[in-house]
């Protein structure tokens, strides 16, 4: 029941960050407006907006796209798998690879894999291949120190040391 609820956890964290992260790049940085602003006006023009953000809109569109890429996605992966390695001490590798499975799912599905090159699509999978494994990384350390250098769980009971007698062995 530990590992279920782990993994539900895991789900339901990772795609709230998910939408956090979306918001956040919309709302506050000028690749995000960009987007926002190319795709709600009627009649977007370059010079427009290369002269209302300063630059080149596709390098500030690739900009974007790096910071979430490498700074954004890599936390979330590292978040679940804190949040899994804590809550589901038994198996927290299996449980973190479950629970990044339907962000990672919904990282590659949104590629046009039709028109996209086949360089970019190598990409992506590495990418999310290594979001993979480091939030397996983190589930397994953070389990690792929430089971003790032994590999069962603490000697407490709700954060009360227990006396000599009642402790596991």
């Amino acid at each position: 029941m530990r590992t279920f609820s782990a993994i539900a956890l895991g789900v339901f964290l990772s795609m709230i960050l998910f939408a956090a992260e979306s918001f956040v790049v919309i709302n506050f940085t000028k690749g995000g407006q960009l987007t926002r602003d190319a795709l709600f006006t009627k009649n977007p023009m370059d010079a427009a907006v290369a002269q209302k953000y300063g630059g080149d809109p596709f390098e500030l569109i690739r900009s974007t796209q790096r910071i979430q890429k490498f700074v954004f996605d890599p936390m979330i992966a590292i978040a679940v798998g804190l949040l899994v390695g804590f809550v589901g001490r038994i198996r927290p590798k299996f449980s973190a690879g479950l629970a990044l499975t339907p962000w990672i799912l919904l990282d590659l599905f949104h590629l046009n894999w039709q028109q996209a090159c086949k360089t970019c699509l190598g990409g992506s999978l590495a990418l999310d291949a290594a979001y993979l494994g480091i939030g397996l990384l983190a589930a397994h350390y953070c389990g690792s120190l929430v089971r003790g250098w032994r590999g069962t769980s603490p000697r407490s009971g709700a954060g009360v040391a227990l006396p000599e007698s009642v402790r596991p062995r």
